[in-house]
């Protein structure tokens, strides 16, 4: 026989809690007091109960829907790569990093290319149907870059289906670093499509959110720009006759993850249900659980003060990354903001993936955040703020028009100098930097950064603190 120990309790509604907590207040607002909000207006509440869960009945069918069933026995559900990264022309030093990484817990690279390497002594000896492999183009016309690389392929005899991976090039996105025209990027990427028609696991196109995200975006901003901007280049690739379905199941995701962890995590969970439902809006079916997510840690969250904070920072936001569904993880090292990199840097990168599988068992559970009221309702609301901003975008014109005339570039940039300015005054807290600041003796003002009105280049949170009590150079 069978006892519900809590039928001689009453059921407290969501509402009996707000008047507790706002008689406890003693006169307070309930809302002015405890209810935050982020930078996009989306709300956060001090609570949630099973009630909220009544609004999101929409994300059930993408609980559980992180990767697909690996279909080896002994291995976890829950799989990700993890990145090393490779960028430089010393192809014999590169190889062997790449290959002691590899032999150190790596199963992902990401090569930086210009188009001139020598992929006999930067490959060689890695056997790449074992892993995954990600290319990103240091050129606008990544065509003749990728030609180079499958040619190479082909020469090893690696069959079409034994290539895993894609482009990281956003060539939308671009446009807010190096000027480019519309109807050049959709050839270039009508070329890319078809040279890699024959390789049904090597992704062609990439949406990348991660330029906006570290030039200072909000989320949502992250989001809608670059959605807004694959559907530019949908209904141009779509123009010179490749259908809606080949173009779809050629994307993967590009995001980074910040340190606001329970946004973060939401945030790449609403991208992929985003991207879903967008699918769908063209006829398109796909596998929820299929759709290739490559995440990064942010550069933008990263500082030049007390540099070994940033690996808590690392940590922080590669499990945000892998909550919130990547496939693909790429630790980017602590280092990086002075411009130098060492072997303890790249080691501490990749063993944060390591600890997050090996010891913290993150692979042992599919979905662990599936069905909490708070994660929940906030994936629901940044997904709702997100599709009402690119049905704006659309109505005010699309990507290119709000690109041409510079609204998508003010807008970042305000939002940019709202959050540094925060950071200036105190409103943000940074550890190590307006917070029990380490030894900052030796570290130099920063150069100011020549950015032109069309342009989004890349910055960092604590810029405006540390052009204000750095040493002057």
């Amino acid at each position: 026989m069978e006892f519900n120990l809590f039928e001689d309790f009453p059921t407290v509604s969501k509402k009996d809690w707000i008047q507790l907590a706002t008689k406890d207040l003693k006169g307070k607002d309930f809302e002015q007091t405890l209810v935050s909000e982020t930078l996009d207006g989306i709300k956060i509440f001090p609570f949630y109960t099973k009630e909220d869960l009544n609004f999101t009945a929409g994300l059930l069918p993408y609980q559980h829907q992180i990767n697909p069933n690996p279909g080896i026995p002994g291995i976890s559900r829950r799989y990700w790569s993890n990145i090393i990264s490779a960028n430089g022309k010393e192809e014999k030093l590169i190889n062997k990093e790449l290959i002691m990484a590899l032999q150190q817990g790596a199963d992902a690279i990401y090569l930086q290319m210009e188009g001139n390497e020598n992929l006999d002594l930067l490959l060689k000896d890695i056997v790449l149907p074992y892993i995954k492999i990600y290319i990103g183009p240091k050129s606008n016309k990544p065509y003749e870059i990728i030609r180079k690389f499958i040619e190479w392929v082909k020469i090893q005899n690696i069959a079409t289906e034994e290539l895993h991976g894609g482009i990281i090039w956003d060539g939308i996105g671009a446009c807010l670093i190096e000027k480019n025209d519309l109807l050049n990027i959709a050839v270039e990427v009508k070329g890319l499509m078809d040279l890699l028609s024959p390789f049904p696991n090597f992704c062609a196109i990439s949406i990348g959110s991660s330029q906006y995200h570290d030039a200072g975006a909000t989320m949502v901003q992250e989001l809608a720009y670059s959605l807004a901007g694959y559907i530019e280049l949908l209904e141009r690739l779509y123009d010179m006759g490749i259908e809606w379905e080949s173009i779809f199941k050629k994307t993967l995701l590009h995001a980074s993850a910040g340190s606001q962890f329970f946004e973060e995590l939401c945030k790449l969970r609403a991208f992929k249900i985003l991207f879903h439902q967008l699918a769908q809006l063209y006829n398109v079916k796909l596998d929820p659980e299929k759709i290739p997510l490559f995440t990064e840690t942010s550069r933008w969250t990263k500082s030049r003060w007390d540099i070994h904070t940033n690996m808590l920072r690392n940590t922080s936001e590669a499990m945000s990354a892998l909550l919130g569904g990547s496939h693909a993880l790429w630790v980017r090292p602590h280092i990086e903001p002075l411009g130098i990199g060492n072997d303890f840097s790249k080691r501490m990168a990749l063993n944060i993936s390591n600890i997050l599988k090996e010891e913290s068992y993150l692979d042992k559970v599919l979905d662990p955040v599936a069905g909490s009221f708070f994660l929940e309702n906030l994936t629901l609301s940044i997904f709702e703020k997100v599709k009402s901003e690119l049905e704006q975008i659309e109505l005010q014109g699309g990507w290119w028009k709000l690109y041409v005339s510079n609204i998508i570039q003010e807008k970042v940039k305000d939002s940019r100098l709202i959050r540094q300015n925060k950071v200036l005054r105190g409103e943000t807290t940074k550890i190590g930097v307006n917070k029990f600041p380490g030894d900052t003796e030796e570290i130099r003002s920063p150069e100011k950064v020549i950015e032109e009105s069309w342009q989004l280049l890349p910055s960092w949170e604590t810029f405006l603190f540390e052009k204000e009590n750095s040493k002057k150079s």
